[in-house]
């Protein structure tokens, strides 16, 4: 009974109006309140930028940690070809990396939510560059190539998602804006992104080195191989 009356007198005096210099304090405390919010926002962008900058480090060093060793003179083709397709990847992640870099730099002037989600989707997605790129190191095949490919494809589409959320973040006064970008989003996604995974089928074409290595057998061994 003590503690409820207790409660319902510090309420009471919480009602009363303040003096002013307690008024004056208390707008400070608020002004002071709002603009580290407005803050925290642009802080965050800068952390997730070093965050992005420290993981594709890694990611690139991973892909040259695949390269094996040539123990013997007839390992020096299969080592030269697995250097070949590590400086495909190192191009390719640090493209992304120069994407991703530009978009924080003039699309995201603070991170939100969703903007941090896509960039964690982009990161995550393009983790898996080192998976493929040794996958393709060991075994160069139709599927592996695909495979590639799609990871490629998915990495792109969440780069642009990060784009997209931000410039929505950034100007969320406009109701039309995430529809126009949307637009943009999917125009992207029809006339951009098959072209540049046809671009990274045709620098492999397995499919093609087997056609050749085949036609160049002798008859009996080509027809012993059919």
């Amino acid at each position: 009974m003590i503690t409820n009356i207790k409660k319902k007198l510090a309420r009471k005096r919480s009602l009363q109006p303040l003096s002013p210099e307690e008024q004056s304090e208390w707008d400070q405390l608020r002004q002071y309140r709002e603009k580290a919010i407005k803050e925290s926002g642009a802080k965050l962008a800068e952390h997730v930028m070093t965050f992005n900058d420290g993981v594709i480090a890694i990611i690139i060093t991973i892909v040259l940690v695949e390269i094996a060793d040539p123990l013997s003179k007839s390992a020096y083709q299969d080592f030269f070809s697995q250097i070949f397709i590590y400086l495909i990847s190192f191009f390719v992640v640090a493209n992304f990396w120069y994407e991703i870099h530009y978009t924080f730099s003039f699309h995201i002037m603070r991170a939100g939510k969703m903007t941090m989600v896509c960039d964690f989707a982009f990161l995550a997605s393009l983790s898996l560059i080192p998976v493929m790129t040794k996958w393709i190191m060991g075994d160069l095949s139709v599927l592996s190539v695909v495979c590639y490919g799609i990871v490629y494809f998915l990495v792109q589409i969440f780069e642009l998602a990060t784009e997209i959320v931000g410039d929505a973040e950034l100007t969320a006064a406009y109701q039309d804006l995430p529809e126009v970008l949307g637009s943009v989003f999917l125009a992207e996604l029809h006339l951009a992104l098959p072209a540049q995974f046809g671009l990274y089928f045709d620098i492999f074409r397995p499919s093609k080195v087997g056609d050749d290595f085949v036609s160049g057998l002798p008859n009996h061994q080509l027809c012993h191989a059919r």
